[in-house]
Formats: C-alpha cells, structure tokens, sequence
C-alpha cells in the first residue's frame, strides 16, 4: 500500500511539473503528501544562504510550522550538519542530542531526521522530520527519494524563472530597440535632408525628403529598386567604391558630389555621404543626400552674369574701376589705355 502511495504521490508531483505549477505550492506538497507516507504530519525545509552563513526554514507543517522564517547558523543543529557532510542526519533524542539548536525549547522535538535538497549538482537545504518514535531505514529511503522529487522541484523552478527572466530581459530589449528605431525613423522622415539605406545594392529604406527629390509619390516606388541604377553613369564606379569601402570598414564617407537619376528621368545634382550601419543583423549603407540643384544653378547664374558684365565693360569708352573695401584697384576697364593711356594691368 505504501508503495502505491509512494507512486500515486510521485506522479502528482511529476504532473505539477509538466504544467508548471508554482514551486511555493509543490514543496508544499512534498512536505504534506511525505510526511503522510512516512507517518508525521511535522515536515520542514530549510534552506541554506551561504553568503549571510545561515540556515533559513522556509516551509513547515504541524510542529515545524510555527518555526517558518526562523534562521539560524549554517553549521548548528542537524540542517548544519547536513551542510558540512551533503548527507541524510537522523537523531532519535534530539533534546540530548549534542548539536542540537541550544535556542530551541526542550521538548519542542524529539526524534528527527532530515535529508540534503539539490538543486542540479548544488547542494541547496534540507527536507526533515520529526517523530515521537525513531525513524526505521524504510522511512529514511522514502524521505530520501521524495527529496530527490524536491530536487527536480527546485532545478525546475530555477530553469523556469531564469527562462522567463530572459524572456522578460529580451522583451525589454526589443522594447528599447522598437523605441529606438520608432525615433530615429520619426527624426529621420522629418530631416529636411534625403537619407536612404541599402543593402545588397537595393534601396530598402527612404525617406520623405528623398522621395520627393527622387519624384516618386510614395516610398514604395523605390524601395527594392537598385540603387545602381539611380545613379548617374558619371559617378557610378565612384559610388561602387564608396559602397565597397563602407562595407568593410567604419569610416564615414565625407561629402561628394554625386548625381541620381530621378523616377521621372531628370537628373538630381546632388552632395553625398554615407556610413555603415546594421539593419536586421546584416551590415547596411545609409547614405545622406542633399540637393544642391538650386546651388548649381544659382552659381552658373553667376558666372553668366559675370561674363556678361565683363564683356560689357570690357568693350565700352567710359574709364571703370572696382575697388576693395581698403581702396585697392581689383579691375579696370581696357578704356583705361585709350582714354588715358594707361595699361588696365599698371592701374
């Protein structure tokens, strides 16, 4: 009968631990349902805490109960002993016995045995009990293999809570990543500046500002596109070096000028850098373009003007000059010499 006890007990147990019961409740269970088994109703487990060098009973029933949060240190009474051998202690006298606990109340208990509680190869407490009569062989075996159960108890628990702190720990990176990546993509769609990232030679992000330099509606229009083939022929094998050299090193490309061919066919005179960076675990471009079109065409606007100023100036009678802010001569007009007779390059 104790036998089928013995194993209706051990399958209950072993199904907590396939559904993952909390470790609170089957410790609990070990205690109630052992101590059934053996025949005491006063069960406890205390565990070590070698870094304060105490004993802490944290489980108790019947007579143990009252004793639950009690400390003492980790070499005194029969835990302590069991601390220092990593085997099962059994006392039939407890009160003379000589390493009993000297601040436990005479009489509170009387014959006791207590077995180690691991958890994997680590030696962690103490499953005991207490008797008024000694405990056979027979009980000490059961106890010894319901504290094996304890065991596989506590390993579990261990593996669990560490499995759901890691868990907890990677939500919460992944947390911080999404927010990062939430705000450096809401920084980057409102620059006033293009930025675009590719990988494999293909655009896999853009943002507003490149879009629109691009004449494209939508991001959609280029993402997956090569970018290659945007680029202008004229700064192509320049681009491919600049790709190359990102790829393998951490430097950061200073501004180049470089030109993109637009979804329309116009061309985008553009000044380009880039750096590398990694999206989704694999090394990317990201690249920073500004359009300097409107800067280009203002500077050829300029060089006519000059031109033209100088070809006006530089064929009428009336004797022109241009000084600097201090007085000095910058230019002269040719009518310097047929009007005074002096060579523009003297003056």
């Amino acid at each position: 009968r104790k036998q089928n006890t013995y194993l209706k007990t051990l399958n209950e147990i072993t199904l907590g631990l396939i559904n993952r019961l909390d470790a609170k409740d089957l410790l609990q269970a070990v205690i109630t349902q052992a101590g059934a088994l053996i025949g005491s109703p006063n069960g406890m487990i205390d565990f070590f805490i070698p870094e304060e060098v105490v004993i802490e009973q944290r489980f108790g029933s019947g007579r143990y109960e009252q004793l639950n949060g009690f400390r003492h240190n980790i070499e005194e009474g029969g835990s302590g002993k069991i601390w220092k051998t990593a085997a099962p202690c059994i006392v039939n006298d407890y009160d003379s016995w000589p390493g009993r606990l000297s601040n436990l109340p005479r009489g509170m208990l009387r014959a006791v045995m207590g077995v180690p509680l691991k958890s994997g190869a680590q030696l962690v407490g103490v499953l005991g009990y207490e008797s008024e009569s000694p405990f056979n062989d027979e009980q000490v075996e059961l106890l010894k293999g319901f504290a094996e159960l304890a065991s596989i108890t506590l390993e579990n628990a261990r593996l669990y809570t560490a499995a759901q702190q890691e868990f907890l720990e990677r939500e919460k990176t992944e947390a911080t990543l999404r927010d990062s990546e939430e705000l450096y993509r809401a920084l980057v769609e409102n620059l006033p500046v293009g930025v675009y990232v590719s990988q494999n030679d293909k655009f896999v992000y853009v943002n507003a500002a490149f879009t629109q330099m691009m004449e494209a509606s939508t991001p959609g229009y280029l993402i997956g596109q090569t970018v290659s083939e945007r680029i202008h022929a004229n700064d192509l094998n320049r681009a491919k070096e600049r790709f190359q050299s990102l790829m393998t090193t951490d430097v950061i490309v200073l501004l180049v000028e470089e030109s993109y061919i637009r979804l329309d066919g116009s061309t985008l005179v553009a000044e380009a850098t880039g750096t590398r960076i990694t999206l989704g675990g694999n090394v990317a471009v990201q690249t920073v373009v500004i359009d300097i079109g409107e800067r280009k065409r203002a500077e050829e606007a300029r060089r006519k003007s000059e031109a033209q100023l100088r070809l006006i100036t530089d064929n009428m009678l009336d004797v022109i000059a241009r000084t600097d802010m201090n007085g000095k001569i910058i230019y002269a007009s040719p009518s310097h010499y047929s009007v005074l007779g002096y060579d523009p390059q003297m003056v």
